[in-house]
């Protein structure tokens, strides 16, 4: 008998990304400062404010001058994590 040696696979750990955060992500990689509000259910102000004073949990990226937020980042933070 011929034993051939299998590499294990890599194990990654998913993020769970919640259905709302899925619906309204939609497959994209961030979202805009309106959604993330939404998402996160805070004004769009408070994540203006951790943005400019960045000591929010998370931060945005600025693409073309407006606030956009990684999904992976909003998953994490409603994962508690």
């Amino acid at each position: 008998m011929n034993r051939t040696a299998h590499a294990l696979p890599e194990i990654h750990h998913a993020q769970f990304i919640p259905p709302g955060l899925a619906a309204i992500a939609n497959g994209r990689d961030l979202v805009t400062n309106k959604e993330a509000a939404h998402i996160l259910s805070r004004s769009e102000q408070t994540l203006r404010v951790w943005a400019s004073s960045e000591n929010g949990p998370i931060r945005p990226l600025r693409v073309h001058g407006r606030l956009m937020w990684k999904v992976v980042d909003l998953a994490s933070l409603l994962n508690g994590g």
